[in-house]
């Protein structure tokens, strides 16, 4: 999937995983089997932008996808309401039909599900003059900006439609609150659902977050005061609503006077409801017997609700365990047949992978999101593994036999096996130049495949067969791309490095698999791109680069400016050239069949390229790049730039410079330059 942010997952009673994204401004449903299969891909969309948001599942297998849209001619089908930017759309079970498409006011929807009769629940944020209540509903208006929940029965039309909000504090700029009495330029109060799920009584929960201080709660919740005196924190909020809509069986804020934010509920068959966040407190109301109690870092959380919502059964933190260090979130919870907990989110934040959040043995020891399954208890953890960046920490589903599946915000989808952890399990592919998965993968491209059991636990090089190509087999391993063999050019427990076939070309999407001494993993599915630049880096920013006297680009040996650079790069996609899979380039000179642009990224200008073809030496899917460094200034002595392969564009990387007549820390040493600068 491309440029399809934000994402969302679900799955099917058949075991079924669906992911709806946006791809070229339009609604992108996918439907993949427990293996990895796409079993259909459905586009729809108008002319303007149309963003899916959020997707559900009914028993049957038809798909529910909840968004927003610019476009005037939106596809509505089925429906007596066209108007607005909400929409809601169901697909049959095979994906081939609209079965209905409706518009609905111009509220922003950020959670969804389905019951067994086929109805529709939707949850986000808006206001009367955006959304219309329904008769008899809980609260038929909004104060300002409220969460809403919404329901649609089988046939599309509106069940009802309920506000859920308080008036909110009003906060002097110094921060102090006096509640309900007018001040000038009040604290803006709002609340946004951004969980919801259904029981099998056709009880709704809801959950998100609130800065009212009045927001509705019951008499005998769990916790019926606003926690921050000062009126300025989040708090975060779970709320039970009868099957019409007209009554709340319970409400009741959830957090600290810190702030949290609840952002993923789910619903286990006893009717409590599970929530999970992100806390800003070191001091979160965990229960004493939970997996990770207070005192604790701030960071991600779960807690159980019982079904009236009077107390905690349970509250853990889920991260870091030490104060100061990055923090982490949950994005996505599930709750599995056997009543275990499905969790996946971010376990970190900036451009370094975390290595000390809590994972098992055996699990991926570093990266940037998480899988965790805990048990239904909330006192242990049965799987908990580190992913690379952008392969979790959106969504997670649970399919049959107790087999989750994560969602990355690059549209990279990981299932796990079916409670087999010994099988390599593949948790996506990344450009080798950067630790960014993305799903997808050009002819040709040297590519790193992150997972657990993949090869031997320490690293092997590649070999050359008696014909001077990469071989196919390396210490066990082998890869193959629609049962195509891939060289294989390093090997290890948690990461492989190969290269795509060039016979991948002009498919849309290829099967990769991986056999290794542990057995064989899932069929991966992945798109096929003409190109996926990325120019090779040592620290994911900095360009493995080589300046023009042959020595290496670092901050303590800049290149001049004006001068000439060599970069490297990968994910070109087909060349001009007899070249083949696995084969080291000679001293042939050949290029890649796209056109070749380096950007400087500061004002995208043209750089001047002298030379963009193969590296003799190297493997074939290796380009070369001879690129003169532009004459700046003494104030910009690191050069970023940007691969642009057709159409294709790659991450930032950087490069040492420095002015001519300096010396390699910047001052000036000739008189002439003295002149200059």
């Amino acid at each position: 999937m491309q440029n399809q942010l934000p994402l969302s997952l679900a799955s099917d009673a058949a075991g079924d995983f669906y992911v709806a994204g946006t791809a070229q401004n339009h609604v992108l449903v996918l439907k993949v089997d427990s293996n990895g299969n796409i079993l259909y891909s459905r586009s729809f969309g108008g002319s303007g932008i149309d963003k899916a948001l959020a997707i559900a599942v009914d028993t049957a297998g038809s798909s529910y996808v909840v968004g927003v849209t610019s476009s005037l001619d939106f596809p509505v089908v089925n429906s007596n309401s066209s108007t607005g930017t909400l929409f809601c759309t169901k697909l049959s079970p095979d994906g081939s039909a609209i079965v209905y498409s409706t518009l609905i006011g111009t509220a922003y929807p950020s959670g969804a599900a389905a019951d067994s009769s086929g109805s529709l629940y939707l949850t986000g944020v808006a206001s009367s003059k955006d959304l219309a209540a329904t008769p008899g509903a809980f609260q038929t208006a909004s104060h300002g900006t409220d969460a809403f929940v919404l329901k649609l029965g089988p046939d599309g039309k509106i069940a009802f439609a309920t506000f859920l909000g308080g008036n909110g504090p009003a906060c002097n700029p110094g921060g102090s609150c006096l509640v309900g009495v007018p001040f000038p330029a009040p604290l803006t109060e709002d609340e946004e659902g951004l969980g919801i799920a259904v029981d099998q009584t056709g009880n709704v929960y809801v959950a998100g977050v609130t800065n009212a201080a009045d927001f509705p709660v019951t008499p005998n919740a769990f916790q019926t005061k606003y926690a921050d005196p000062a009126g300025m924190a989040d708090q975060g909020f779970v709320a039970k609503l009868s099957p019409d809509g007209s009554q709340l069986l319970y409400s009741t804020y959830l957090g600290t006077a810190s702030g949290e934010r609840i952002v993923s509920l789910a619903v286990d068959s006893s009717g409590d409801a599970v929530a999970g966040g992100h806390t800003y407190s070191t001091s979160f109301p965990t229960t004493a017997d939970a997996l990770f109690p207070s005192p604790h870092a701030r960071g991600g959380f779960i807690g159980r609700l019982n079904s009236q919502g009077s107390a905690l059964a349970y509250a853990t933190y889920l991260g870091n365990s030490a104060p100061g260090n990055t923090t982490s979130e949950v994005s996505g919870i599930a709750i599995d047949d056997g009543g275990n907990i499905d969790v996946t989110g971010w376990a970190g934040y900036g451009t370094v992978p975390t290595s000390d959040f809590p994972v098992t043995t055996g699990a991926m020891p570093t990266g940037f999101t998480y899988f965790t399954q805990l048990s239904g208890d909330g006192k242990s953890l049965i799987y908990s593994t580190l992913l690379p960046y952008a392969s979790g920490g959106t969504a997670v589903a649970t399919g049959l036999s107790r087999t989750p599946a994560v969602l990355g915000d690059a549209g990279v989808l990981t299932i796990f096996g079916q409670a087999d952890l010994t099988l390599p399990t593949v948790f996506g592919p990344a450009n080798i130049a950067g630790p960014y998965l993305d799903g997808q993968v050009a002819p040709g491209e040297i590519i790193s495949l992150y997972g657990t059991n993949l090869g031997p636990d320490q690293a092997v090089a590649l070999k050359l067969d008696s014909s001077g190509f990469i071989t196919t087999e390396l210490a066990g391993v082998q890869v193959t791309f629609d049962g195509i063999p891939a060289p294989v050019i390093m090997a290890q427990r948690n990461q492989l490095n190969v290269q795509a076939p060039y016979e991948i070309a002009g498919k849309n999407v290829t099967a990769m698999q991986i056999t290794s001494a542990a057995g064989t993993s899932q069929s991966c599915p992945l798109q096929v791109a003409v190109s996926e630049p990325g120019i090779l880096t040592v620290d994911t920013l900095y360009a493995a680069a080589i300046n023009q006297d042959g020595s290496i680009n670092t901050q303590y040996n800049p290149a001049p400016q004006g001068s000439i650079i060599t970069l490297f790069a990968t994910g070109t996609g087909l060349w001009n050239g007899d070249l083949k899979t696995g084969q080291v380039a000679s001293a042939s000179l050949v290029s890649p069949q796209s056109p070749v642009k380096v950007l400087i990224s500061s004002n995208l200008v043209e750089a001047e390229v002298l030379y963009a073809g193969s590296a003799p030496t190297l493997t074939d899917g290796v380009v070369q790049l001879n690129i003169r460094l532009p004459i700046a200034s003494a104030y910009n002595l690191i050069t970023q730039f940007i691969l642009q392969v057709g159409d294709a564009q790659s991450p930032v990387a950087a490069v040492y410079s420095r002015v001519p007549g300096t010396n390699a820390d910047g001052a000036l040493h000739s008189a002439a330059a003295k002149q200059l600068y």
